[in-house]
């Protein structure tokens, strides 16, 4: 126990374990006495954007969907039985999914805790790719990909990314493209496999009533018998941003009309903060969000409805924003919120009434992710420097001016763009 370091936070009733093991891996324990399932999550940092990488000064290209396809690939470690029925013989409930930079793998379960803790790590530090399992795994990805170009919201979000990050992997869906799933072979998923796949590149998370010095032995055994392999010293190559298409429109089968508005900040000079993400959060709530006086206006007016979500995505590599609607006034409605953003040069847009209460919300909101073991899990399985539980200190530390300042100055460094989808 001596080499877990511990952190207390008294005001939310909350203890945080964590430490960094010799081989490496990063390790963040939460006990929750009285909730009567555990989640556990192994993070990979290797996601849909890391298909460029330069080892020993060569470059190396991996076809896109390559981290997604291996994902799926680890789950079957033999043609008898793969890993997904084996947590579910345990009683755990497993799953995963890949984003931009990383791949989770994760179980949920009630009872035998230190054998799905075990399964987990298996599922990270070993493969059994075979070519007969790769073109079997090729056919059902393809229909995966059918699905999302089947879905209006999945065909708006990406094409908002597609004119935001033109020529990137960043442009393309995450799962790849027919094109890119043919060309994956043996020998990119065993390499992607070696680079990634070492205990130095990954974040383990495990939330629930459990016994923190039982469970950190366990993983600190197994982790000892890590199988050894030769470890590669890699570079990701940075994203290129190459001029923004300012505007695209497509057809669907839809009832009506679809609108993706795209902001992408230019200078990736600057690594964001949490402070800095929740600024940005709250700076574009305030002026396009439910309490603004423009929401309510085209609310009422029939313009937008609840679909109008704002997703704010900063990363050291890409940031961004997307506001995404259904309405019946996709031009007009495009020609308003552009105006919106161009005209934010004044305070008094926003009332300290309205920043208070978007506080408050966020604050509610974290409370609630507190009591979900789901939600905590993927959200301390994000954090990089164990500094989730600091949010509401960090939320309540800075002023309207201070959001305001920040927001301005993303918009000052960012492009816009526009993606529609009309009914056919």
């Amino acid at each position: 126990m001596s080499d877990l370091k511990r952190l207390s936070y008294d005001n939310l009733d909350e203890t945080v374990f964590f430490t960094k093991l010799s081989n490496g891996l990063r390790l963040t324990l939460v006990p929750k006495a009285g909730f009567k399932e555990v989640y556990g999550m192994m993070t990979c940092q290797f996601g849909s954007i890391d298909n460029h990488l330069t080892v020993a000064n060569q470059t190396i290209e991996f076809p896109l969907g390559v981290a997604h396809f291996l994902e799926h690939q680890l789950f079957e470690k033999n043609e008898q039985e793969d890993m997904a029925q084996q947590f579910s013989k345990l009683g755990s409930d497993s799953n995963a999914f890949t984003s931009f930079e990383k791949t989770h793998y994760y179980f949920s379960g009630t009872n035998n805790l230190l054998a799905s803790l075990g399964l987990l790590q298996t599922l990270v530090s070993k493969q059994g790719f075979t070519d007969m399992s790769i073109n079997k795994e090729k056919e059902i990805i393809k229909k995966e990909i059918a699905l999302y170009q089947d879905d209006p919201d999945s065909r708006l979000y990406q094409g908002v990314l597609e004119n935001l990050y033109p020529q990137t992997a960043l442009a393309e869906d995450i799962v790849g493209t027919d094109e890119s799933i043919v060309n994956i072979s043996l020998t990119n998923l065993k390499d992607c496999f070696s680079f990634f796949y070492q205990p130095s590149n990954l974040h383990f998370v495990v939330v629930g009533d459990f016994d923190v010095k039982e469970v950190f032995n366990s993983i600190q055994s197994f982790q000892s018998n890590w199988p050894k392999k030769e470890q590669f010293a890699f570079e990701k190559t940075p994203l290129v941003l190459h001029p923004v298409i300012k505007k695209r429109s497509i057809m669907m089968p839809i009832a009506t009309s679809k609108l993706g508005i795209g902001i992408r900040r230019n200078n990736l000079n600057q690594d964001f903060s949490m402070t800095e993400k929740i600024k940005i959060d709250l700076f574009f709530s305030l002026l396009l969000g439910w309490t603004s006086q423009d929401y309510q206006k085209w609310y009422d007016k029939g313009m937008i409805d609840d679909s109008f979500t704002i997703e704010t995505t900063l990363s050291s590599r890409y940031q961004f924003v997307v506001i995404l609607l259904d309405t019946k006034h996709p031009i007009t409605m495009s020609s308003h919120i552009k105006k919106k953003l161009k005209q934010v040069a004044s305070h008094s847009n926003f009332s300290l009434e309205q920043f208070e209460m978007l506080k408050k919300e966020r604050y509610g909101d974290f409370m609630r992710e507190l009591d979900s073991l789901e939600d905590l899990t993927h959200q301390l399985s994000e954090s990089d420097d164990n500094d989730y539980f600091d949010f509401p200190q960090i939320l309540m530390s800075f002023t309207l001016d201070e959001v305001i300042e920040a927001g301005q100055a993303f918009l000052k460094q960012s492009d816009l763009t526009e993606f529609m989808i009309f009914p056919k």
